[in-house]
């Protein structure tokens, strides 16, 4: 007689059932749900499937910071643009007018404007104020917004009249001896010098232009911030440097008959000859000329670069900047640079 009675049996097959339903995860448990569980990298979607993650930090900033400026006036914003720290070149960055209470325009349009940064991350704009008084807002973004979209932005306050109270301040770095306030002989603010007298190139017979001053016209408004965009001209005022000196020429060598000469700088020989050495002002193409028109920059300031003449004496650059009013004229203020040459 076997000693498993049929109780006995059918007990232990009950054991068994129920021990295979948790192993497999039968029944209503939980126990086999994690097959795609959080840390899975299978790339279907299901369960745990990982979404994708931006690995650009994107930072944007936008200069100035702010303006205060006249009806139709002209300035350039720049945005700068930097990811993980680094700058980020060839990367779109969208321009777009936030508040348009003067009826302003980006690059001559009132819609959004994408610029690509350059090298360095930088991206401009060209913003023109409208002809109603107000505040306009522009915002520079750069990014999407799955990918840490960032932006920043600029408010502009236009008024019919420039901010009053500008003040025009006037550095200057000669090539020789220094630049100085209140010790002006001919009582201008600004006074440069000792410099030498510029000379002729003995081939070309053309004027060099290698010894001057770099003067600087520095604006500044009532609240001592850089004004942006002030036009600001550099006129010649009284000359004495301008002179005719003789050189050498020496481009076609010593002529067989006639005076003959040798250019000191050089010991090549050549012709007598004379030629005019103008003292001016240096326009783009770095020629002397007597006038030379200019815009102040970010930083608030207008440049110039003066060449002496061919003599010593005193020539005086008159410095003059200018904004619109509301009655429609320029209001200027003016002050002079007296260069003294020796």
């Amino acid at each position: 007689m076997s000693p498993y009675t049929p109780r006995f049996v059918k007990s232990l097959l009950a054991a068994v059932f129920i021990i295979s339903l948790a192993a497999c995860g039968g029944g209503g448990g939980t126990a086999g749900t994690p097959l795609l569980g959080a840390g899975s990298t299978a790339s279907s979607g299901g369960l745990g499937a990982s979404k994708p993650t931006a690995n650009l930090a994107y930072q944007i900033s936008l200069t100035p910071a702010a303006l205060n400026v006249a009806t139709n006036s002209v300035y350039q914003l720049k945005a700068v643009v930097t990811a993980n720290g680094s700058a980020a070149s060839n990367t779109k960055v969208t321009f777009t007018i936030g508040s348009a209470s003067s009826g302003p325009t980006l690059n001559g349009s009132t819609s959004a404007v994408t610029v690509t940064t350059g090298t360095d991350g930088s991206a401009y704009v060209r913003y023109q104020a409208g002809q109603q008084a107000g505040t306009d807002v522009i915002v520079a973004s750069v990014g999407t917004a799955n990918v840490n979209e960032v932006s920043q932005s600029t408010s502009i306050s236009v008024t019919t009249s420039a901010p009053s109270g500008w003040t025009l301040n006037l550095s200057g770095v000669p090539t020789q001896g220094t630049c100085s306030i209140g010790t002006n002989v001919n009582g201008s603010s600004l006074f440069c010098g000792p410099l030498s007298a510029n000379t002729v190139d003995p081939i070309s017979g053309l004027q060099y232009v290698g010894y001057g001053t770099r003067l600087a016209a520095f604006v500044v408004d009532s609240n001592n911030k850089p004004v942006i965009g002030a036009s600001v001209s550099f006129t010649m005022g009284s000359t004495t440097t301008s002179a005719t000196v003789g050189y050498c020429n020496t481009s076609t060598g010593a002529p067989t008959t006639g005076p003959t000469c040798t250019d000191h700088a050089t010991n090549n020989p050549g012709k007598p000859s004379t030629a005019l050495v103008q003292a001016g002002v240096l326009n783009n193409q770095n020629n002397v000329t007597t006038t030379v028109a200019a815009t102040t920059n970010t930083n608030g300031i207008a440049y110039v670069n003066y060449a002496s003449g061919g003599q010593g004496g005193y020539d005086v650059v008159n410095v003059t900047v200018s904004y619109p009013t509301s009655s429609g004229g320029l209001a200027q203020a003016t002050q002079s640079v007296t260069m003294y040459v020796q």
